[in-house]
């Protein structure tokens, strides 16, 4: 009996490793997943720290604009959003966020997107055109208010539900939690 013991035990051990298998990756897969989202909601944090000052600093230069001559030359950026982990990771997360935060990690790809647009734009236009500036720099600061609705209401809430509001209310709200005057 202790001899077919002996010799049923490796058997035993390789039958079970091939059988849990599937159960062990599932559980690395969903780790992963975990680590994921928490490292994209480390990101929101830092980001939401770095969007206000740089609203801040685009509404200053909206301000030095405003009512200078096309000609006037001036030229002050913000740092633009930055999400590079949420970009990087959607795809693998994707199924296991809530329908809310997708959209929202969506439409937050895609205020990036118009941020570094516009940022790009002004960058090559300041010294000809500071009518066409003002204008890039106005809807450049609507897509950071937007933004930092989402990351706002994103890091506060535990269950994220996406607004319900305009565009323009939003803005409107944004700007006055940071106690800006849209122009």
């Amino acid at each position: 009996m202790i001899e077919f013991i002996k010799y049923i035990t490796p058997f035993l051990i390789f039958a079970l490793g091939i059988y849990s298998s599937p159960f062990i990756e599932g559980l690395k897969e969903k780790r992963n997943i975990k680590n994921k989202i928490k490292n994209i909601f480390v990101e929101i944090n830092d980001e939401y720290d770095i969007l206000i000052k740089s609203i801040q600093t685009t509404n200053k230069s909206i301000i030095s604009r405003t009512g200078k001559p096309k000609n006037y030359s001036y030229l002050s950026l913000p740092m633009t959003l930055n999400l590079k982990i949420m970009a990087s990771s959607i795809d693998d997360i994707y199924s296991h966020i809530d329908k809310d935060t997708r959209k929202a990690f969506k439409v937050l790809l895609l205020c990036q997107n118009l941020i570094n647009e516009h940022y790009s734009e002004i960058a090559t236009i300041f010294k000809e055109d500071n009518i066409l500036c003002l204008a890039k720099e106005k809807a450049m600061l609507k897509s950071m208010l937007s933004a930092y609705y989402l990351l706002n209401e994103l890091k506060s809430h535990q269950k994220f539900k996406y607004p319900v509001q305009t565009n323009e209310e939003l803005w409107m709200i944004s700007a006055k939690s940071l106690k800006i005057k849209l122009q």
